[in-house]
């Protein structure tokens, strides 16, 4: 009996040992579903020099770039795909994905209805088992559970989400803000974005590219349940931006955008055409007609510009242009305040008591032993 009590004894009294650590940080959920849909969003980023100007003061990208690009692919571009907002407050894919994938939002609940609507009117052979899997998707969406970021009362702030549209160029600026409303509250916080290598934390790796919020937590942040919302907004002197938007999807509404030439009257022309008739009229005539000109004929120095103006811009099937979002703005996840915890050791919950029972633990042990001895 004394060979089987010391480890039996030794293994239940250990368990008092154990040590809870009050550690702030996403709390990982069973999942949300998504209904992935069929649309991506291509963005493109064009320098000035590759650019034409439209007298309806729209923008296009030259014949001669869009050519080169067409080959070589272009300089600056990135994709959003699934349909989704590009940017979210929590991580959602890559190596900092969660078991939950965020909120949904009502754009998506339409669309998965979209597809139930569709289905169940279609004489496809398919449809009863593309009308059921579509109904799951939206029980699954709706059903879900969220990411939520829990944090301690006055504890720093530190969250992070996925963000598509990084361009990694000194070209563009990226501003990033987190708001976080709620219980009265409507706060604004500077945000960022991990321009260097991976950061490792307890939540998972905060790769490039993603955005981030690292700061002290405001001081009217009360304990509750609030949302937090990532929003990045991208800008450039030194360029345009332009998209392209396929759509594949049966019952998605999204309009698809094509870069579709364009071409129009170079109204310049006609002001060089004017001013060179003038100068004719006014130097080379005259010249000309002198019977005791000298020297060689006079030459007008103003380069003649094209007849029209042709490069591609972002259209929808009806030609009409549309331009290219650079505001992102992520569906709102849920951050919890818990209270503080104001021991003096707050990663320590019941040490002392435990160590005390296992001291008491060990030396019946030795009493019993020495009983069976």
């Amino acid at each position: 009996m004394s060979v089987k009590i010391h480890p039996i004894a030794l293994l239940f009294l250990a368990q008092f040992l154990y040590v809870q650590v009050a550690e702030a940080g996403l709390l990982r959920s069973s999942g949300r579903g998504s209904q992935s849909s069929q649309v991506e969003t291509h963005y493109y980023f064009v320098k000035n020099q590759d650019l034409v100007q439209f007298s309806d003061s729209s923008f296009g990208i030259s014949v001669e770039a869009y050519a080169a690009n067409s080959i070589l692919g272009f300089e600056f571009t990135n994709t959003i795909g699934g349909g989704g907002r590009g940017i979210s407050a929590v991580p959602t894919s890559g190596p900092t994905a969660s078991n939950c994938n965020g909120a949904y939002n009502q754009d998506q609940v339409d669309t998965i209805q979209d597809d139930i609507d569709y289905w169940a009117s279609s004489s496809d052979a398919n449809a009863p088992a593309e009308l059921a899997n579509a109904q799951n998707a939206l029980d699954f969406l709706i059903n879900g559970s969220p990411c939520v970021w829990e944090f301690e009362q006055g504890e720093d702030l530190l969250a992070f989400g996925a963000f598509s549209m990084f361009f990694d160029t000194a070209l563009i600026e990226h501003q990033v803000l987190w708001e976080i409303t709620g219980n009265g509250l409507n706060e604004t916080l500077a945000g960022s974005i991990n321009e260097g290598g991976d950061i490792m934390t307890p939540d998972g790796i905060i790769s490039t590219g993603q955005v981030m919020l690292n700061t002290t937590a405001p001081a009217n942040l009360l304990v509750g349940d609030y949302e937090i919302t990532a929003v990045a907004n991208l800008t450039s002197s030194a360029g345009q931006f332009f998209f392209e938007r396929t759509n594949t999807g049966s019952g998605s509404s999204a309009e698809v955008v094509t870069l579709g030439f364009y071409e129009e009257y170079n109204p310049a022309w006609d002001v060089w055409r004017i001013a060179y008739e003038e100068w004719q009229n006014n130097v080379l005539y005259p010249w000309q007609d002198d019977p005791n000109r000298t020297g060689s004929e006079p030459v007008f120095t103003v380069p003649e510009p094209a007849q029209t103006i042709s490069g591609y811009r972002s259209v929808n099937g009806q030609d009409e242009v549309r331009t290219a979002e650079t505001y992102f703005r992520s569906e709102p996840e849920m951050l919890r305040i818990v209270a503080a915890n104001n021991t003096s050791n707050p990663t320590s919950v019941n040490a002392p008591f435990s160590a005390l029972l296992l001291l008491f633990g060990l030396v019946g042990v030795w009493l019993r032993k020495r009983q069976y001895s």
